[in-house]
């Protein structure tokens, strides 16, 4: 068994191996798009994120056979650092080999990156994937929880809040969206979830929330009692042209709730409920049957409203962050 650089030429086998994990994924989630069961489609996305700018690939091999892959990327954010970044369709083995294996491919190119100063690690990781242990294994953590909501699975019920009203927004709402932008960056810069929220970013996201209204597919719906904003929501269609966006995580014609909260001192009241019974509604009548969204697994109330909605885990995001001093104390 050899650990070699991953080319181009071992793309037809790796998508080979990664629409057999497809079709081990989709069974533990049926809801993601079945294209990708075929080696076809799973070319198309493996070959897409190996021709991005800055990424590398590490390969197993043994007697010319690919026994697995995993495909990174590098990215540098002038404030979160230097990360690696190893994408949903970026890694596969073959079905009989233990998952050990990607522990071992990790073990060959993590100190690679290291050497070059890339301290922060992340995977997008299937749920009931045996690959999701593995890498908690190698001290990755949950970060970030991906989820479909199957709207022919469920039953919309109109739930009590009594006093809140929920709209559109429109042009004359601009202040409003301004005013709430922060609302979740700053409930997640609390215990227990402790994402930073830095200032510089605060003008840039207002700004951001306001633009939504003159998208023209996106639907913003905020709720009021009496007069006083006190939660919103906002969705809006995934693209999924085969030709132009490849991802096998996200299901075709579908919608993604994108953003959406409560104001402190209102929550526990319905309000969330009744954005998302009337933005579900919507989703419905428009002929749509699938919204995705995510969510920090610390936010203790993400994590405890959304699946109540009728969101299925799909996948996680984790992460790993290696002490910087190891570059020296050694």
């Amino acid at each position: 068994m050899k650990f070699v650089p991953f080319v181009e030429e071992m793309l037809d086998e790796a998508a080979l191996l990664l629409s057999l994990r497809h079709q081990q994924d989709r069974v533990h989630s049926p809801s993601l798009p079945v294209d990708y069961e075929n080696a076809a489609f799973a070319l198309e996305a493996v070959k897409a994120l190996f021709e991005k700018r800055g990424v590398e690939g590490l390969a197993v091999v043994l007697e010319n056979e690919l026994l697995g892959f995993i495909l990174y990327r590098y990215k540098v954010d002038p404030q979160r650092g230097r990360q690696v970044w190893i994408d949903y369709e970026g890694f596969a083995i073959r079905k009989i080999r233990n998952p050990e294996l990607y522990r071992m491919m990790y073990a060959k190119v993590a100190d690679k990156w290291i050497k070059q100063g890339y301290f922060q690690h992340y995977i997008i990781a299937p749920f009931g994937n045996q690959a999701v242990e593995a890498w908690l294994r190698l001290g990755f953590s949950y970060e970030q929880v991906h989820a479909i909501n199957d709207l022919t699975q469920i039953t919309l019920t109109p739930p009590d809040a009594k006093g809140i009203t929920v709209r559109k927004a429109t042009e004359a709402d601009l202040n409003n969206l301004r005013s709430i932008a922060t609302l979740i960056f700053k409930h997640q810069a609390l215990a227990p979830t402790f994402a930073p929220f830095f200032p510089e970013d605060e003008e840039k996201l207002r700004d951001g929330y306001a633009g939504l209204i003159s998208e023209p597919d996106v639907d913003v719906w905020l709720a009021f009692e009496e007069n006083k904003l006190v939660g919103f929501q906002a969705l809006w269609p995934v693209n999924m042209d085969h030709s132009k966006h490849t991802q096998m995580s996200i299901p075709q014609h579908s919608m993604e709730l994108g953003i959406g909260g409560t104001i402190e001192g209102y929550r526990g009241k319905g309000i969330g409920r009744l954005l998302t019974y009337t933005a579900l509604n919507e989703v419905r009548a428009k002929g749509y049957q699938l919204v995705v969204s995510d969510w920090r697994m610390t936010n203790l109330l993400s994590s405890t409203f959304w699946p109540k909605q009728g969101f299925k885990e799909t996948a996680y995001r984790l992460s790993r962050k290696v002490d910087s001093q190891v570059t020296w104390a050694r």
